[in-house]
Order: structure tokens, then C-alpha cells, then sequence
């Protein structure tokens, strides 16, 4: 039996429990105010992430930074965002 949830999150509130280490070592991610655990990535998922991020890099070469993490498959910063 699936428990409804009382409490949707806010992307501060996510952020402050990570902040806090509350979900340090945990896999897990903020889908519609729900804290949801993430399944593993699997190889396939993975080399799709990296060839999206190098093929990125090349096509935003000097106007943006392309990061591929493992919670995060890519995230694209702005240089002039990281900058003012």
C-alpha cells in the first residue's frame, strides 16, 4: 500500500537537506516536491551522458561550462551567470 505524501518539497528545502548531509550518500532526486530514490545509471545510460556532454562542449566551446556528474548527467552553466 502506497502512502500518499503529506508534504511536497520546495527546491530550497531539497537543497537545505543536502546542505545539512541529510542526503549525503543517498541516491536520490526532487520530482514534483516528492524526494524520489534514483535506480543505479546502468553503462548504457552512462555513455549516452558522456558523448552528450562532450558533443556540448564542442558545439558551446567558450560560452558555457558542461559538467557530468553522477547525480547530475550534465549541467550547463552560464558563463556570464558564474561571472556577474
Amino acid at each position: 500500500m502506497t502512502m500518499p505524501t503529506l508534504v511536497k518539497w520546495t527546491i530550497e528545502d531539497y537543497h537545505n537537506m543536502i546542505t545539512a548531509g541529510i542526503l549525503s550518500q543517498k541516491r536520490v532526486e526532487l520530482i514534483a516536491g516528492e524526494i524520489m530514490k534514483m535506480t543505479p545509471e546502468k553503462p548504457f545510460h552512462r555513455r549516452v551522458t558522456f558523448k552528450l556532454a562532450d558533443y556540448f562542449r564542442e558545439k558551446l566551446r567558450g560560452k558555457a561550462i558542461i559538467l557530468r556528474h553522477i547525480r547530475l548527467c550534465f549541467l550547463i552553466l552560464n558563463l556570464n551567470q558564474i561571472l556577474s
